[in-house]
């Protein structure tokens, strides 16, 4: 009986010291359950920790910075906040101008060809990117007057010719999907590569692989003599007739075909990304049969 009685008495006190050890160790060495637990215990003791909070707060109030200051120190405090909230307000201004001029400039440098094809544009901000892939589906935030134009296939530009992606699925709310043309889901794309010493000539035909990371690649004659910095411009009627002629992007690369001598081996890099970009310009297409009233004629 008095043996098991200081047991119970020991184990009191050897609980405590095991506690406090294992609340001294560090972090690495903790086992993976111990915060499991502690986020269990914290739902319970949250309602009493916010009391004592509370109570802290009013027994013993936080001091206030103008508690000391006289009344020509008060009204000098006021006016350096009022002059910096309106330095804030005017370094935001300056930069929605920015933004803005910004926005004219990319709507601006559509080609006119392009545009007649296009019912209208508009500019849409990137939202949200994928968490795990730099060319995986980005979400785009839309005007609310924008959403009911735009709709699959719809593509984005940047730079008014340079070619990102286009819209994937049903837009939902004030924003849409963007699939980057570099994404390995956007299959094969057929273009033309265009030489810098000749880019209104016919070009060369060829079909791109994306690469998966951020590329594409393609296979042509040795007798096209490309050189690096050679344009891409889309040849491709499954894509909308808006996004023809757009610049996929330049050779980064030749290589000749080890299997294939008379080949060569070209990897294709676009001149913008998606993922380094803040906004982008949605062309959306114009229905089908309208280019007659488009283009000011009355039918017959």
């Amino acid at each position: 009986m008095l043996r098991s009685r200081a047991r119970f008495q020991l184990a009191f006190p050897l609980t405590l010291i095991v506690t406090l050890a294992v609340a001294l160790l560090p972090a690495s060495w903790r086992l993976s359950w111990q915060g499991d637990l502690a986020g269990i215990v914290q739902i319970f003791l949250m309602p009493f920790s916010h009391a004592g909070n509370a109570l802290g707060g009013w027994l013993r109030p936080a001091p206030s910075a103008v508690d000391d200051l006289s009344a020509g120190e008060l009204d000098l405090q006021r006016i350096l906040e009022d002059r910096d909230l309106a330095r804030a307000e005017y370094h935001r201004q300056r930069q929605r101008v920015a933004e803005l001029e910004e926005q004219l400039r990319q709507l601006q440098q559509i080609p006119p060809e392009t545009l007649r094809m296009a019912s209208s544009s508009v500019i849409a901000h990137i939202a949200a990117r994928h968490p795990l892939s730099p060319l995986g589906v980005v979400k785009l935030k839309l005007l609310r007057g924008a959403v009911g134009e735009i709709g699959p296939n719809t593509i984005a530009v940047y730079a008014g010719v340079h070619l990102l992606g286009r819209v994937v699925g049903e837009p939902s709310g004030s924003t849409c999907s963007l699939r980057p043309i570099t994404n390995p889901d956007t299959g094969a794309i057929r273009g033309r590569v265009f030489p810098r010493d000749d880019p209104l000539g016919v070009g060369t035909l060829t079909l791109l692989e994306p690469t998966g990371a951020g590329a594409f690649t393609a296979e042509v004659d040795r007798e096209a003599v490309l050189h690096e910095g050679d344009v891409l411009r889309l040849d491709d009627r499954r894509w909308p007739a808006t996004a023809q002629g757009m610049v996929l992007g330049e050779i980064e690369s030749l290589r000749v075909n080890d299997q294939e001598p008379l080949r060569e081996t070209i990897t294709v890099r676009p001149v913008y990304q998606v993922q380094h970009v803040a906004s982008v310009t949605l062309i959306i297409e114009r229905p089908a049969g309208d280019d007659e009233s488009a283009g000011g004629e009355d039918p017959p």
